[in-house]
């Protein structure tokens, strides 16, 4: 935005001031001059008036009315004057410009009357005969002591006005001339002092944009010079200070920054002091304009505002856990709170440390499940071939028949842990695989995976009389593993062949979108109810435990092809109604060469 100059706040300023007062000055000296040409004009019609009031006199008295009337004439033309006289009841007897016949009575014209009765009157108005603004004065005309008519003498306004434009004209033009002259001096003069005002305000402007190496120099007097060395060693103070806080503050933002843990700082009336980019993520917040709000506003969980209210009002440092509710989910906290103290060791705030251990916990529950829940599935075989190792040792071995019944039953049970240690070697090797991004991917063509697959499940679907279907397009191509991918598939397809009822079909559809290439896994089953969608994809979770370890399931399936479907940066997701059957669907991210 455009910013004047100190001349400029100032020099129009004076200019209006100056143009002003001579204006008003002028106006004043026109009117008074115009009182003072009205006044002499009143003067100059009271002495023509005098003139003529002896001679007028006498011969009103004679009654010779024509000798008044050529008398009028004569002295009209002589002075450029209006002269009328009027008798007492108001009939104009002589007039030097109009024929007194056709004039009409005057005795109601203000001058008149106030003559008639004694008076000496003047007046400016229009003239009803004439048709122009006049000025008119009247005197009465006396016989002893008895006012016997009057003498008015009248000149045009016009006349004045000529005189007073002439005046004004001459005035205006004076005006102008001071008024100029007035302001080529003032500007110069102001521009002797503004200038290096204005030097040094430009030298202020640099120094609060930070340009501090440029120096301010004046030549005019010893007060402005002064002045400009002192901003001069402002500026350099200022330089050296700024220069340390900003060192020390992108230290800190850098510090701040790169920290996982949330800080916040906030003053002793619970308003933020600073806060960085983790605390703002775990307070689920925006880090812009959060400088100097209320902590109330930000802050939304009861338990950290006690800790916050608790530090304020004078408590020891603490260390605290508490759970925070995002949505439906939870996510644990820990809390480090101590007071901010001055030099002086007076409090005037406190900060806080904020750390999200919600992926420690989880990871914590999830190792102590899965512990619980390998336990829990090797003790069940273990405990079973033991009872029938004992069995035999205590003599069944010598019955052929129970003998190879049991042996047939710890086999199965044999063969069920190595099940269980071959899925966990798989998700095992699958995780180390994503990890370490060496999963080996090729372009192959997506209906023959499905078919691979498919055939893979056929004995199992024929054994339970489930025909699997299979819809899927000829030149979609997918990027993946296949050998990985292909075992994805198969679990999928064993899960439905396992919980459809027989004679039901199970649908594999393979199906090319914008962004993604979906795969989905259709049964007619019993559904899954929705309180179990959440835990769907863990280890060793089943919905239903005694039914799945009938079917021989290691609880271990979805896992893996959950597992394998995210190390090739895919999702998988399900749909499920019970008594209506599940879908299971995996969504490959689309390759632009697929």
């Amino acid at each position: 935005m455009f910013r004047k100059s100190l001349i400029w706040k100032i020099y129009p300023a004076f200019l209006v001031i100056t143009t002003i007062s001579l204006i008003i000055i002028s106006s004043y000296a026109t009117h008074t001059m115009k009182s003072l040409i009205f006044q002499q004009f009143s003067k100059n019609l009271l002495s023509q008036c005098r003139s003529i009031e002896s001679q007028i006199q006498r011969e009103l008295l004679t009654g010779n009315l024509a000798a008044i009337a050529q008398f009028c004439k004569s002295l009209g033309e002589k002075t450029d004057l209006r002269i009328s006289i009027v008798l007492a009841d108001g009939k104009v007897i002589a007039d030097s410009q109009e024929n007194p016949e056709k004039m009409e009575n005057h005795l109601s014209r203000p001058e008149i009357t106030e003559a008639l009765e004694g008076k000496i009157s003047s007046s400016t108005r229009r003239s009803s005969t004439l048709h122009q603004n006049m000025i008119y004065l009247a005197i009465p005309i006396k016989n002893e002591n008895k006012v016997i008519g009057a003498i008015r003498t009248s000149v045009s306004v016009a006349q004045v006005e000529q005189i007073l434009s002439q005046l004004n004209l001459h005035i205006s033009i004076g005006v102008l001339i001071i008024s100029v002259f007035c302001a080529l001096i003032s500007f110069f003069a102001y521009r002797r002092i503004t200038s290096p005002l204005e030097e040094i305000s430009k030298g202020v402007e640099r120094f609060a944009k930070g340009e501090f190496h440029e120096k301010i120099f004046s030549s005019s007097s010893d007060d402005i010079q002064n002045l400009a060395n002192s901003m001069n060693q402002m500026a350099e103070q200022l330089s050296n200070r700024i220069e340390t806080v900003f060192r020390q503050r992108n230290e800190q933002n850098a510090i701040l920054s790169s920290m996982v843990e949330g800080v916040l700082a906030i003053d002793e009336n619970g308003h933020v002091l600073s806060l960085n980019k983790a605390c703002a993520k775990i307070l689920g917040i925006p880090l812009e304009k959060q400088i100097s709000k209320a902590i109330g506003e930000i802050v939304r969980n009861n338990e950290l505002m006690k800790l916050i209210d608790r530090i304020l009002s004078g408590s020891e440092p603490f260390e605290e856990n508490i759970v925070v509710l995002e949505g439906s989910d939870e996510r644990f906290l820990q809390v480090h709170g101590a007071a901010l103290l001055d030099s002086n060791g007076k409090k005037f705030g406190a900060a806080f440390v904020l750390n999200d251990v919600t992926r420690l916990k989880k990871l914590e529950n999830l190792r102590r499940d899965f512990v619980a829940n390998v336990s829990h599935e090797l003790k069940t075989p273990i405990t079973s071939i033991k009872g029938f190792v004992e069995t035999l040792l205590e003599g069944a071995i010598n019955d052929p028949n129970d003998a190879q019944r049991f042996l047939k039953i710890v086999e199965k049970h044999a063969d069920r842990l190595n099940s269980i240690i071959e899925d966990l070697l798989l998700l095992s090797r699958i995780e180390q695989d994503a990890e370490r991004t060496t999963l080996e991917t090729e372009m192959v063509p997506l209906k023959d995976l499905l078919s691979e697959a498919i055939q893979t499940c056929d004995l199992k679907a024929t054994e339970n009389n489930i025909f699997v279907e299979l819809q899927c397009p000829e030149d979609i191509q997918v990027k993946v593993n296949q050998r990985l991918f292909c075992q994805a598939v198969v679990n999928l397809i064993d899960n439905a062949i396992k919980y459809s009822p027989s004679g039901n079909p199970v649908e594999v559809v393979g199906t090319n979108l914008e962004s993604e290439n979906v795969i989905t896994v259709r049964d007619s089953g019993c559904g899954i109810p929705k309180e179990h969608f959440p835990r769907l994809g863990e280890r060793f979770y089943r919905v239903d435990k005694a039914r799945s370890r009938q079917q021989g399931g290691t609880g271990l399936g979805l896992a893996i092809v959950k597992h394998i479907v995210q190390a090739h940066f895919g999702k998988l997701s399900f749909e499920s109604e019970i008594g209506k059957g599940s879908s299971f669907q995996i969504h490959l991210p689309f390759h632009s060469d697929s």
